[in-house]
């Protein structure tokens, strides 16, 4: 039997619709072998369920997620790094790729220490955040803008105040964290022996909202609280001479109530748990 022309194309063409709206199309192959890129390092979420303990912001777009188990990441957070490594997929091929790291080429620091004793802290931030105080606030805004970025201020208090926020911990603390989606402003509220820290973040809704909320969180990583304006920091102290229960790792253990995971390997996310203070 003879098939009309006419149907055999209306079978080609539904096929190919098919495959457009039921199939997402491929993403692009990884170059291979060894490559070699810059940009800024920064400190990424801690997750059980992608790779990737850091990630690399190139030309402000976060491009690559970044792991490695000869070159100490950590110590590069923050800088201008340049890295030679290989490109994998994440678990999942949707997410960043990852660089496996096998070589630091060259580094430049882009941050400077703050020490601020008249709120008890000190972490580094961007050498674009300019630093002026208000009365009892601190405020770091970018050169040439007035508007602030960052408003730092602390208070006593023995409680989170409402409504709750999201749960979360800084520098070994318990802190909540309440946000708007829509123009990237966040609130963070660390609690520290009676005192609670806020962290009022107000990066605008302009094209360097991402890079903004990046450098936060570099912020966040390096933050220390201080003993009572002596300088030395509170949040590298444990309690009791014992390491702690082990907890993360591909089983994604978790810590009793009133602990936290400590992540001590960040190559293979394992820690040990530590009392939120």
């Amino acid at each position: 039997m003879r098939r009309s022309p006419l149907l055999f194309l209306l079978l080609v063409f539904s096929s190919l619709g098919l495959t457009a709206c039921g199939e997402k199309p491929l993403p692009p192959p990884l170059p291979a072998g060894e490559q070699t890129v810059s940009g800024v390092l920064l400190p990424a979420e801690i997750s059980l369920l992608r790779r990737g303990t850091h990630v690399l912001r190139v030309q402000g777009k976060e491009t690559y997620f970044v792991e490695s188990s000869v070159v100490n990441l950590r110590s590069l957070e923050q800088r201008e790094v340049v890295l030679k490594g290989t490109l994998e997929e994440n678990t999942d091929p949707e997410m960043l790729p990852v660089l496996v790291v096998r070589e630091l080429v060259s580094s430049v620091d882009r941050t400077r220490a703050w020490d601020l004793p008249s709120l008890g802290l000190s972490f580094r931030a961007p050498l674009s955040w300019k630093m002026t105080e208000e009365g009892r606030q601190v405020q770091f805004s970018l050169e040439g803008q007035e508007k602030p970025i960052l408003i730092l201020s602390k208070e006593k208090c023995e409680e989170f105040p409402p409504p709750p926020g999201v749960p979360d911990v800084i520098a070994g603390y318990r802190a909540e964290r309440t946000g708007n989606a829509e123009n990237g402003d966040e609130r963070m509220e660390v609690l520290v022996e009676g005192t609670l820290y806020t962290f009022l973040f107000t990066p605008g809704n302009t094209e360097k909202t991402s890079e903004l909320t990046s450098d936060l969180r570099g912020v966040f990583a390096s933050l220390a609280f201080h003993r009572g304006g002596s300088g030395s920091s509170m949040s590298s102290q444990q309690t009791g001479s014992g390491a702690g229960i082990p907890c993360g790792g591909p089983a994604g253990i978790l810590c009793p109530a009133g602990q936290y995971c400590s992540i001590t390997d960040f190559q293979e996310n394992i820690g040990h748990c530590r009392p939120v203070r």
